[in-house]
């Protein structure tokens, strides 16, 4: 952006000194003291002026449209992960490798895995009646690895029996 900014001010600056050397030779074409070839080269000099000024403008323009497409907002709120790249890669759209990933903090799901043993465990806890079946919003804990509890509750939504093919 800063390129083409600049390039349109370089040529902002040419077209002043040609359009006032067109006007000049203008002026002398009258008591021929210039030939018509040296006006129109001046007056063709001015035109590729101006015609270059419209183009670095519009390069400039397109540049500031680049420039805002280099930042890349997330659509969720979170903590941030490590990159997957490096500042300066090309990316592309729908390319299949992340940016990062982020980690939605509110609401949080949490998908748990069981043991065949832990499932058969809950499964005497529901038939001695210890568990209820009720998933209509029931209040659950998670126990972490070590045993203490996460400090905070959650809601079970769903609970489903599945074999991991791996």
């Amino acid at each position: 952006y800063d390129s083409a900014r600049a390039s349109l001010a370089r040529a902002e600056a040419t077209l002043s000194s040609i359009e006032l050397r067109a006007a000049r030779y203008k002026e002398l074409l009258g008591d021929r003291a210039v030939t018509q070839q040296d006006y129109d080269d001046a007056e063709a000099g001015r035109q590729q002026a101006v015609a270059e000024i419209d183009y670095w403008k519009a390069m400039a323009e397109a540049a500031a449209i680049n420039l805002k497409y280099t930042r890349v907002a997330a659509p969720i709120s979170g903590r941030i992960g490590k990159s997957n790249v490096t500042d300066g890669a090309m990316v592309t759209a729908y390319q299949p490798t992340p940016l990062v990933v982020v980690q939605q903090l509110d609401p949080i799901y949490v998908d748990v895995t069981q043991s065949s043993a832990e499932l058969l465990r809950f499964k005497r806890s529901l038939a001695a009646g210890v568990v209820s079946t009720d998933q209509n919003g029931e209040n659950v804990s998670i126990l972490l690895e070590d045993g203490s509890p996460y400090p905070r509750e959650g809601k079970l939504q769903f609970r489903d029996v599945t074999v991991d093919p791996t």
